[in-house]
């Protein structure tokens, strides 16, 4: 049976969940503020969710099985934590410049992998 506007009730119904459909499919949170956006480390190897981030204070996490250092510039150890993270390690970040992330099989390793997070001085 057509509808007022000589559609068939058949084909409305269709018509409006597409519609309804393409309407929520641009929605979902906006990506973190870069001064506050969280870091995920995946072990083994030592791969990063981001490469940089803006000075501020970041949650340090990880997946898999290892211990994790992040250290500054300076080698200054900024945050250690053994993977996986049940709590992530809150890390203040004051400078610009670039951290090494050393991903170990076990906190007393002698070596491990390592990755590179740039942090920028503006958001």
């Amino acid at each position: 049976m057509p509808n007022s506007r000589g559609m068939p009730r058949s084909r409305l119904l269709p018509l409006l969940t597409v519609l309804g459909l393409a309407g929520v499919t641009g929605c979902g949170d906006p990506p973190p503020a870069a001064d506050v956006a969280p870091v995920e480390v995946v072990l083994p190897g030592c791969t990063l969710n981001r490469d940089s981030v803006a000075v501020g204070t970041h949650e340090f996490s990880a997946a898999g099985t290892g211990y994790v250092v992040v250290t500054g510039a300076d080698s200054t150890v900024l945050a250690e934590f053994a993977a996986p993270t049940t709590t992530p390690a809150s890390v203040t970040l004051t400078a610009s410049g670039p951290l090494t992330v050393t991903c170990r099989a076990a906190k007393d390793a002698d070596s491990g992998a390592t990755a590179t997070l740039t942090v920028n001085a503006g958001k």
